[in-house]
């Protein structure tokens, strides 16, 4: 339990982290000292979490954020105002993998601070990343859909996903209601030991 606090903290402090350097990225010029301390500051805490973990996703649900599918709260409004602006930009999720390097996060934060109206006109911020050979942060590769209270098992008139990888197609193909066979199946299995 301690080490999933510690690691909910250190990605919390993540997500402040890439939400200031947003932040300062769009207030001052590219070429202030401030830009680059908190750049490089942001950074470094991203690389050391993904030393240990080889991908960080951070998305959102109803608003709120996620990271890894835990639900991020905290006393300020950074991870708050940082939904927001995934929601203006259209983004669900982040998924920054273990490699990623500076020069692709600068990358990422240039193209983060566009006018969310400009980079919808003209090429989003997912395209602009790959046409900038940017492969170790991608967006909306994982999506999060909300499953109807109505929901039963033995319905299958419609398939639902909680979240599945966009770029998946075998999972796009599994429903709650395979997974929960599987589940029961493995379950059958462990009862049938124990006889």
């Amino acid at each position: 339990m301690k080490k999933a606090t510690e690691d909910k903290e250190l990605i919390i402090d993540i997500i402040n982290q890439i939400q200031l350097a947003l932040k300062i990225s769009g207030v001052y010029p590219e070429d202030h000292p401030i830009v680059a301390e908190i750049i490089n500051s942001s950074y470094k805490a991203l690389a050391n979490y993904l030393k240990d973990e080889s991908t960080l996703t951070i998305s959102l649900s109803g608003g709120k954020i996620l990271a890894d599918d835990i639900p991020i709260e905290s006393k300020n409004n950074l991870p708050t105002n940082f939904a927001a602006d995934l929601n203006q930009r259209a983004i669900e999720s982040i998924t920054f993998y273990r490699g990623v390097s500076l020069r692709d996060y600068i990358t990422f934060i240039k193209a983060m601070i566009q006018n969310p109206r400009s980079v919808s006109q003209n090429e989003d911020i997912s395209a602009s990343l790959k046409k900038r050979g940017v492969s170790t942060i991608k967006l909306n590769e994982f999506k999060y859909a909300k499953v109807s209270k109505d929901f039963r098992e033995d319905d299958r008139t419609h398939p639902i996903i909680n979240a599945f990888d966009l770029h998946d197609p075998d999972a796009a193909l599994q429903t709650d209601t395979g997974l929960s066979k599987t589940r029961k199946h493995d379950n059958d299995a462990h009862v049938d030991d124990h006889n």
